[in-house]
């Protein structure tokens, strides 16, 4: 799993040097998953990526 972090945060940090939005980097990862543990990944990446977002607007 460790490995699959990894290449999913180095794809995320390419696209978004594309200037692609993270969230719509997100959605294209999961896109490409191929398979549920992928999936599970991606989106707990998402959901803390989110919550860094949420603490850092004080809510």
């Amino acid at each position: 799993m460790k490995t699959s972090v990894n290449q999913f945060a180095k794809e995320l940090d390419r696209l978004c040097r594309k200037e692609i939005p993270l969230n719509k980097a997100f959605d294209m990862l999961e896109n490409t998953a191929n398979n549920c543990m992928d999936l599970i990944v991606i989106n707990v990446m998402r959901d803390s990526y989110n919550e860094l977002l949420l603490e850092e607007s004080g809510a």
